[in-house]
């Protein structure tokens, strides 16, 4: 009897790609952009025997930045495309977020792992049975290595690095299928946001420790009014210090390294309305929880954000639709 040939990725291992996974590393990456960072071109055959010196997987890692357009490759010359950041930090991120975004070969796999993970008091959890190890251990080891995950060393489990929860929950919510784990998505989303709307709080009620009786009117409107178009009230003095004006907050926990952030049609319109007295807070998510060094707090938004496509970038995921004939 004629067995039927599985697909190399859509087999039950998917182990072509996984194999590739075990043999690309940060710091062969990082040897390759090195000799790459002078210069918008050269030749292959210079950049392969300089890396050769120090890297040994030269065609794996050249085949995997390119794979996400981070590379541009002819038979004779080799040339990067993009910029990955200045530090360590900033490269794993950037090339952690390419691998979750791109629609690659490598995306199947990804998605595969992704769905193993599981919701546990807002943290996602991976349980890497033999069978887990057997099937993804290249992927898993290569998010370990980029500190996409976090291995406890007590047992075989691994949950999604704080950091990067956020970009995790959009490439989960985007192949997950039952409403258990959509559910889940949606909790886990909401509990960010609440941490973060409470990181803000304590940041005004430090801005304004001098003015007491200002504190007292700070109020976390996003549990009273979900509607309102924003999440903290506050208050802006003038250089005076005589002088107060409103101050709405809308808080958006983000990643660090390119600040992606989702604003709803709501709370546009009300950026809009009030203008200058309208902020955006962008809060970066950090390995251990927010890092508000980074903070940008962004004034009248409407006009320097959803107005500006010199420094932001829109995107239009949703429309809407409304009938023109069916109620007639």
């Amino acid at each position: 009897m004629k067995t039927k040939k599985k697909s190399r990725l859509t087999n039950g291992f998917s182990k072509p790609i996984d194999d590739c996974l075990h043999k690309i590393s940060f710091r062969e990456i990082k040897i390759l952009w090195n000799i790459l960072r002078d210069v918008s071109s050269a030749k292959s055959d210079f950049v392969r025997a300089k890396f050769l010196q120090d890297g040994l997987h030269y065609s794996e890692i050249t085949g995997f930045l390119a794979a996400l357009g981070l590379l541009r490759l002819t038979k004779t010359q080799i040339g990067k495309i993009g910029h990955l950041g200045k530090t360590d930090d900033d490269m794993k991120s950037a090339l952690v977020l390419r691998l979750l975004a791109s629609s690659t070969r490598y995306r199947p796999h990804v998605n595969a792992f992704l769905g193993n993970f599981q919701n546990f008091d807002g943290r996602f959890q991976i349980l890497m049975d033999s069978e887990k190890r057997h099937k993804f251990g290249g992927l898993r080891n290569w998010l370990l290595d980029f500190e996409f995950l976090d291995h406890d060393l007590g047992g075989p489990s691994y949950c999604v690095s704080l950091q990067y929860l956020s970009a995790f929950l959009e490439a989960k919510s985007n192949f997950s299928k039952s409403p258990q784990e959509l559910h889940d998505i949606l909790l886990a989303r909401e509990k960010l946001g609440h941490d973060a709307e409470i990181e803000v709080l304590k940041f005004e009620m430090s801005r304004l420790r001098d003015y007491p009786g200002l504190v007292k009117r700070i109020k976390h409107i996003a549990t009273e009014n979900v509607s309102a178009g924003y999440d903290v009230f506050s208050l802006t003095e003038a250089a005076n210090g005589r002088e107060f004006s409103d101050r709405l907050i809308e808080v958006k926990a983000v990643s660090a390294s390119d600040y992606k952030f989702y604003w709803s049609r709501n709370e546009i319109e009300t950026a809009r309305l009030h203008g200058s007295n309208y902020f955006l807070y962008l809060v970066p998510v950090f390995k251990n929880g927010f890092d508000m060094k980074k903070l940008k707090i962004l004034q009248n938004p409407f006009k320097n954000v959803y107005s500006d496509d010199k420094y932001w970038q829109r995107q239009e995921e949703v429309v809407s639709f409304t009938s023109l004939h069916f109620h007639e």
